[in-house]
């Protein structure tokens, strides 16, 4: 909670936007990569499209959960093919 408190407090020209923008939904992820923010994005992404209840990135490695229950598969994510073999299992389910 204190880094998010912490991006708060930033100055929107400091990272690129104009003076006096909305900084209510800017997320600093600075602990992840250019390359896995993108991943975390496209997660996101498809966490919404099919479905899933949770997306995180922790330890720079990033999951997907579909529910809460204990039983509920935890699906980590590694690369762009990983999402492309995720959402084929998934139009597989579906059919």
């Amino acid at each position: 909670m204190s880094k998010r408190k912490e991006g708060r407090s930033v100055d929107p020209s400091t990272i690129g936007l104009h003076e006096g923008s909305d900084m209510s939904n800017v997320l600093l992820m600075d602990h992840l990569t250019p390359h896995l923010q993108q991943l975390y994005s496209d997660a996101k992404e498809f966490k919404l499209k099919y479905g899933y209840q949770f997306c995180w990135a922790r330890n720079g490695s990033i999951f997907l959960r579909y529910s809460a229950d204990e039983g509920s598969k935890l699906l980590k994510v590694r690369t762009s093919g990983d999402l492309a073999r995720y959402a084929q299992d998934e139009q597989g389910q579906l059919c």
